[in-house]
């Protein structure tokens, strides 16, 4: 007597797309029935680029769901007004603050509140390394500064900018 299961194999394909797209979510709907072109573009999803899309590969071989990454990316998109596309830099910068949103993330999973910034650091240009970017362009002595300014601004100037940020740092430690 044998205590395996016999599972016999779907026999239809997968109905969840392996890889990431808006066709089909309640937003990509809503903004169907819109006539604003403003609002849809507020709305609609944007794409995923190839450094974006390997950035999410390796959140997700980390064990962090895709339900963080496309919420970080939501909130980015949101509060940094797409900067991506306007410089190398602005481009930078959103891949580490989406990345430093992502490890903080992890380690607030992991029962841990604050990293070393060494470590956070090292983390860090290893993602975008493997994103597709050169260790050339990489400026690591800016990230901090993007890290713990208010998001949607880059000045640290402005006492408000620091008090609105989602880190804060003491003693080498970033906090989440």
């Amino acid at each position: 007597m044998s205590s395996s299961i016999a599972i016999p194999e779907p026999p239809f394909p997968a109905l969840i797309p392996a890889g990431w797209t808006s066709s089909g979510t309640a937003r990509s709907r809503f903004a169907e029935g819109l006539a604003d072109e403003s609002l849809i573009k507020q709305i609609e999803a944007p794409a995923l680029t190839d450094s974006l899309l390997k950035l999410r590969k390796q959140f997700a071989e980390i064990q962090l769901g895709s339900e963080y990454f496309f919420q970080a990316l939501d909130f980015l998109n949101w509060t940094e007004l797409d900067s991506r596309k306007e410089s190398p830099e602005g481009n930078q910068r959103f891949h580490v603050l989406l990345s430093g949103l992502l490890l903080m993330r992890k380690a607030n999973i992991s029962g841990s509140t604050c990293l070393p910034w060494e470590i956070l650091q090292t983390q860090i240009t290893g993602s975008l390394l493997n994103s597709g970017f050169s260790a050339n362009e990489l400026s690591p002595d800016r990230w901090q500064k993007w890290l713990l300014t208010s998001y949607g601004t880059e000045t640290d100037s402005d006492p408000v900018s620091v008090e609105n940020s989602i880190f804060s740092e003491n003693n080498s430690l970033l906090y989440f």
